[in-house]
């Protein structure tokens, strides 16, 4: 229901945005500026998570996302819907790390490539059907309205965890800050070059699938609802294959898989231009959404693996920070380079960002080559 939400709100503030006449940079700065709060509240949650547990926050998180969402139904210029998209931030900072850290929590060892497929697989469900669903909503009701039902969905989201989701963590008020677990995952190099490869990954989630995409669509002259249909049908896609390929990791390796999705989506990206009309743009949206299908499972399993259940949520913070630095500069450089050279520009250098990072993908395998089978 979370990301169903998310979903909902992430393809539609970039077309919001553009009803207030500005510029694709300052559009950009809009989707962006979600980065800015997660980037500074996402070590903390994580700590919170681990010291006072995880179902107190992940509530919290909750009850913050609603609150941004009838912000953002309230906006009536670009700042209150920058504002309302900070305060998202905050609450998808405080729901993301305690979250991946309790489905550490309940994953048995042996079992773990399962629970964390099927964690994605629902995640992207609820993703898939939120742009289509507030597509439709916003070409026949307004862009306000759609917001009004994140907040609906949100808010029975806070419901439910409040009721159902149990703690997971014994819970220690007394316990001080780690200051050396945090230099311990600063030190330690398999996250570090995780973290880089995160950082691209969410790069392109806001960048391209958030925000170019819409407004190459746009461009095109398709209907908000045609613009959900494309990202939808690409997000399905993407849940059906980490319900399908949720073992391939150990078949395949980590490093190798991750290196195979890079290279293939930089070179969707750098065709992806020439996609024209409906049909197109939804083929070549699903052949870059599927080829990076796999890679948030992987690097969640690799997480897990290396960070002790006490510091775990620490670990993912950790990780989520360079994937806002990722979310932050993904929208306001495709806004960038859109106003000066044109959108097809985002798309090549999105391609040349993926070649980069298959630099950590071959340092990562370096690091764990000969001492895990990943």
């Amino acid at each position: 229901m979370v990301q169903l939400a998310v979903g909902l709100a992430n393809p539609l503030i970039p077309l919001y945005a553009t009803t207030f006449n500005v510029s694709f940079t300052l559009v950009g700065f809009a989707v962006g500026i979600f980065g800015v709060s997660r980037l500074i509240f996402e070590i903390p949650a994580g700590v919170w998570g681990d010291k006072y547990g995880r179902r107190i926050i992940l509530t919290l998180a909750l009850f913050v996302f609603t609150i941004s969402a009838v912000i953002t139904y309230l906006a009536s210029d670009i700042v209150t819907l920058a504002i309302g998209r900070f305060i998202q931030g905050i609450g998808y900072s405080l729901y993301t790390g305690p979250s991946l850290a309790l489905l550490g929590d309940i994953a048995p060892k042996e079992k773990r490539a399962k629970y964390i497929g099927t964690f994605y697989s629902y995640d992207w469900f609820g993703t898939a059907f939120g742009p289509v669903i507030g597509g439709y909503v916003s070409q026949y009701a307004g862009f306000r309205p759609a917001f009004l039902v994140v907040a609906m969905v949100s808010g029975a989201a806070l419901f439910l965890t409040y009721l159902r989701i149990p703690e997971t963590r014994i819970i220690d008020q007394h316990t001080s800050f780690k200051f050396g677990a945090l230099f311990k995952s600063t030190r330690d190099w398999k996250l570090l070059l995780l973290c880089c490869i995160g950082m691209t990954t969410f790069f392109l989630a806001a960048g391209i699938r958030n925000t170019a995409v819409p407004l190459m669509a746009k461009s095109q002259g398709l209907s908000l609802g045609d613009i959900g249909i494309i990202l939808t049908v690409a997000l399905i896609i993407n849940s059906l294959a980490n319900m399908v390929g949720r073992n391939l990791t150990d078949r395949v390796g980590a490093s190798r898989l991750m290196l195979i999705s890079f290279l293939s989506v930089a070179v969707f990206l750098s065709v992806y231009p020439m996609a024209f009309g409906f049909l197109a743009l939804v083929v070549m949206t699903s052949l870059v959404t599927l080829s990076m299908s796999l890679v948030p499972l992987v690097y969640t399993d690799l997480i897990i693996g290396m960070a002790d259940p006490e510091n775990r949520g620490l670990y993912f913070s950790m990780f989520r920070i360079f994937g806002d630095v990722g979310t932050l500069v993904g929208p306001v450089l495709i806004g960038f380079l859109s106003d000066l050279y044109g959108l097809s520009s985002s798309f090549y250098a999105s391609s040349l960002i993926c070649l980069t990072t298959i630099i950590p993908v071959w340092g990562l395998k370096r690091l764990i080559e000969g001492r895990e089978n990943i």
